[in-house]
């Protein structure tokens, strides 16, 4: 490991060996105590909106650790600072708080030798274990730097959050004009770099009518029949391949009986692509099949001249963005990988990053190292190896903001 790391340090000749392997050094030498702490942070459930407890833990850690204006912004996200001497740019470098479970899922982290076990313990306990690392190495090294690093733990990042930390850190936060690039620490493959966001598009959409009973009341607009017709004429829709593009109906729900007409029912949709575009004609689309749908049903001989009446809810929307594979942000986390021995790949995902990505921010999608299963109630966490890519962003982040001549 040792000619690798040297190798990364002549080929990009950001700091001199004898520094940088203070920093890595830090990270091998702390690799139980990241454990500890990862599983620590796992067991503070953070669902979505109810974060709080988990920042004010990483809001003494970054105190701790030495950061500069640290603080909780307006938006539930913590902020810490490690300055720079101001000839440089400001790099954000984020991991989400939340998680995706809800408050009902018990948190009971476990660790089986390598393994880390819990809901949550990879998505995103690890991203801000990485995070942390980064600001011990940073300190271990005493380094002043040219640029300045911004750290923060984003809160909203999953589900129905809809990027609600990240959103307001780039259009509400005093802080928005200072960052010139952004590092988010969010993905599981230990090889990919995300500098592509897949938009989305989610909606609740609900059918309405005047209900009734199946037999005295026949006739009557079901919607439950408007929807299932919706779904299906929906459903035919050819998703290109290039963007690519996807749609779900996640979620159906209505009625209260088998012999009663419901008075409503609902579904809920998601839609993705690589391209903004192309979202907008497959929500086109969707608008379509319902006001279709709704007509054939409320045209019904039968339907005794009663409408139904149909609204489409937006209940998550995420912006398309890309960072081109030759900006400096990508080619240097391409090289830094490289430069360890792994064999990176550029992919598209749904992170922080799809907002500054959106807003033409150079912003990427790193990953915390070792290998994981995510989103599921019996998550886990492979840590081996996990220190090549804690190393491999300390370089990147070095690499982009420089160092301060003594």
């Amino acid at each position: 490991m040792e000619s690798i790391e040297r190798t990364v340090a002549d080929e990009l000749m950001v700091v001199g060996w004898e520094e940088l392997e203070a920093g890595f050094r830090y990270i091998d030498d702390a690799a139980e105590s990241l454990i500890a702490e990862q599983l620590a942070i796992c067991a503070i459930p953070a669902p979505g909106g109810r974060e709080q407890e988990r920042a004010a833990y990483l809001c003494r850690r970054f105190r701790e650790l030495g950061l500069a204006e640290v603080g909780v912004d307006g938006a539930g996200n913590v902020v810490g600072l490690w300055p720079g001497a101001g000839s440089g740019p400001t790099l954000a470098v984020a991991a989400h708080l939340d998680t995706v479970f809800g408050p009902e899922v018990e948190v009971r982290p476990v660790r089986e030798g390598s393994v880390l076990r819990g809901p949550g313990i990879a998505d995103n306990a690890a991203g801000i274990v990485a995070m942390l690392a980064l600001v011990g190495a940073l300190r271990r090294m005493d380094l002043r730097l040219a640029g300045s690093v911004l750290f923060v733990g984003t809160v909203g990042e999953e589900g129905s959050g809809n990027l609600r930390g990240c959103r307001y850190l780039f259009t509400d936060s005093p802080l928005r004009d200072r960052i010139g690039m952004f590092i988010a620490i969010d993905e599981s493959d230990p090889e990919v770099v995300i500098n592509g966001g897949v938009g989305s598009r989610r909606y609740r959409m609900v059918f309405e009518g005047p209900g009734g009973h199946s037999w005295a009341d026949f006739g009557a607009p079901n919607p439950i029949h408007a929807l299932a017709a919706a779904v299906a004429e929906f459903s035919s829709y050819r998703a290109p391949e290039n963007p690519r593009t996807s749609f779900n109906v996640g979620r159906v729900e209505g009625g209260i009986s088998v012999n009663t007409i419901p008075a409503r029912a609902t579904a809920e949709v998601d839609m993705r692509s690589e391209s903004e575009d192309e979202l907008s004609r497959l929500d086109a689309w969707l608008g379509r099949c319902v006001e279709r749908a709704c007509a054939r049903e409320s045209g019904h001989p039968t339907s005794q001249a009663r409408a139904l009446q149909v609204r489409r809810e937006l209940i998550g929307e995420r912006p398309c963005g890309h960072t081109p594979a030759g900006e400096r942000i990508v080619r240097t986390a391409l090289r830094c990988l490289e430069a360890f021995g792994m064999r990176p790949r550029l992919s598209w995902g749904s992170t922080d990053s799809n907002v500054p990505m959106s807003l033409g921010i150079p912003a990427i999608a790193l990953p915390y190292g070792g290998r994981a299963a995510v989103h599921r109630v019996d998550e886990w966490h492979d840590v081996t190896g996990r220190e090549v890519n804690v190393k491999a962003l300390l370089q990147i982040v070095l690499s982009l903001v420089g160092i301060a001549s003594r």
